[in-house]
């Protein structure tokens, strides 16, 4: 079966089953190609440092996840890699908010893959105390019982069936 040619940024319907993602959305820079300038998105900066390199980071708010699903038909949501959704007391951690956040604009038949968080696929985390890296054993490295209570059931709540996987 041949694809049909499809307008630019039109990633939904190519061919069944293929779905087209991104491991980010909200980049000022696709304002007027993968967003429409006339939603008068508010773009936020930040100052972020890499390997000494600063840079400003520009993001248009988490409602234009909106649009982002009229071109393409999953989104890989990244921050989930940096903390767990629930802290050990089973409390709601930094992550849990802008993943409630982004749930109310990802529409029913939009996929998520969630990153699953270092805590859990790295053998090897990094700590930065005192202002030096050090390489420290990570004890909760494949815990099913955390992925599944800390991770998995909180994104489950969240999300539902628009999980689509985990990376």
């Amino acid at each position: 079966m041949m694809a049909r040619k499809k307008e630019p940024f039109e990633f939904r319907d190519v061919a069944p089953g293929l779905h087209f993602a991104t491991a980010s959305d909200r980049y000022a820079s696709w304002v007027g190609q993968i967003f429409s300038a006339d939603e008068g998105y508010k773009i936020t900066k930040s100052k972020k440092t890499i390997k000494g390199e600063s840079f400003t980071e520009e993001k248009i708010p988490v409602r234009s996840v909106t649009e982002y699903f009229q071109h393409y038909s999953a989104l890989e949501i990244d921050f989930t890699f940096y903390d767990f959704l629930l802290d050990r007391e089973g409390n709601p951690s930094r992550n849990w908010a802008p993943l409630v956040e982004y749930a109310k604009y990802i529409p029913d038949d939009g996929l998520v893959v969630l990153k699953v968080p270092e805590a859990i696929c790295a053998t090897t985390r990094w700590n930065f105390a005192g202002g030096k890296r050090t390489a420290v054993h990570n004890n909760t490295y494949l815990d099913p019982e955390v992925f599944t209570s800390r991770f998995y059931k909180p994104a489950n709540d969240i999300l539902g069936n628009r999980i689509a996987g985990f990376s």
